[in-house]
């Protein structure tokens, strides 16, 4: 049903780490310990967007990202993170559309880091399969635009300058260099990290045996050195992050990684093109000792946070998606120990739609 609530119920995670899956807004209790030196004032304020514009530019669901970023800009958070889809899966992946999502980005007043998501580039095969002279169909070719359009210098997306670190410009492995949408920046004490993870599968295919009806050259190539590069990237981080003594790491991706190990893409798949992935990203956070905080899109699930990992420092916190075109807006607040230090809310747009999912 659609609606226009845009109030929602207090959440608190419980010592078993069991959380409600009602209403808009969520306190995460992050059980650390934090340095003494976090600044006294440093509260900021950062928001999550993404999985939008599911329609022909110019049609209602981008007047209603309209909406949202104006919504976005109104709260003077610090910076925004787009975490992937730009249009509709299976639609035509043309520069046109390409190019008239980065214009819309030009309307965020702070930075935007954009993260690639699959319908923009791993999935743009699905309209080639039917219209065979599109030239917009190969999912490399379109990285590489993806790449060279928002990621040839180190500045962020939006009016507002940052600069962001880029695996390729830090990698002492060549192959690694072409990587210049995995980034990191600092912010009020805490280290965020930015990964090519996509949905549909990781863009794997499911290994040689898998059901997956099209495959597209070089797939599983592309996965097994953009995955290496991820955990190689995941890893360096968490080593800044110690050594900067950051108060929490935020890793940010598109795909819904299937965390809890529920096979969601099968019998699509064979086998998880987020295993390994998964697997590291748990080793790393039960080492790091401090907050862990995962963000992505991807299920288009609705607003929600909770604890996958049998870890009590580790959160995950998914962003609203199609047909729901609203935002997150996360809080950190300074010198807490225990509850409170992220304050997640999940904000809808006045006179966007809302629809509730399941």
């Amino acid at each position: 049903m659609f609606g226009n609530r845009h109030r929602g119920h207090a959440q608190t995670i419980s010592r078993k780490g069991k959380v409600p899956w009602f209403g808009a807004v969520l306190v995460l209790a992050l059980l650390s310990t934090f340095p003494a030196q976090a600044r006294k004032n440093g509260e900021f304020v950062f928001a999550l967007v993404g999985d939008y514009n599911y329609g022909p530019v110019g049609s209602p669901p981008w007047q209603e990202s309209k909406r949202m970023i104006a919504a976005v800009n109104r709260s003077g958070v610090r910076f925004a993170v787009h975490l992937g889809d730009i249009l509709v899966g299976g639609a035509e992946c043309s520069d046109a559309v390409i190019a008239a999502n980065r214009r819309q980005f030009a309307l965020f007043q702070m930075p935007l880091i954009y993260l690639f998501g699959d319908n923009e580039w791993t999935d743009c095969h699905r309209y080639g399969a039917t219209h065979p002279d599109s030239p917009y169909a190969d999912p490399l070719e379109r990285l590489a635009h993806l790449r060279h359009l928002f990621y040839s210098g180190t500045a962020a997306q939006g009016k507002r300058r940052l600069v962001l670190t880029r695996q390729a410009d830090l990698s002492v492995k060549p192959e690694y260099r072409r990587f210049v949408e995995n980034v990191r920046w600092e912010s009020g004490g805490v280290l965020f990290v930015g990964v090519n993870v996509p949905g549909s599968n990781n863009n794997y295919s499911g290994g040689p045996d898998s059901p997956q009806t099209i495959r597209v050259s070089g797939q599983d190539g592309e996965w097994a050195l953009r995955n290496a590069a991820v955990i190689d990237w995941l890893r360096g981080s968490f080593r800044r992050a110690t050594a900067i003594h950051a108060r929490a790491v935020v890793i940010l991706w598109h795909a819904n990684s299937d965390l809890e190990n529920r096979h969601p893409y099968l019998p699509m798949f064979d086998s998880n093109g987020f295993q390994e992935l998964n697997r590291v990203l748990s080793e790393l956070a039960g080492a790091f000792k401090e907050p862990v905080l995962l963000a992505h899109g991807d299920s288009h699930r609705g607003f929600r946070s909770d604890r996958p990992l049998a870890l009590p420092n580790f959160m995950r916190v998914e962003n609203y998606g199609a047909p729901n075109t609203h935002w997150t807006k996360i809080t950190v607040l300074p010198g807490r120990t225990g509850a409170g230090m992220f304050r997640l809310q999940g904000m809808r747009v006045p006179g966007n739609p809302y629809l509730e999912m399941h």
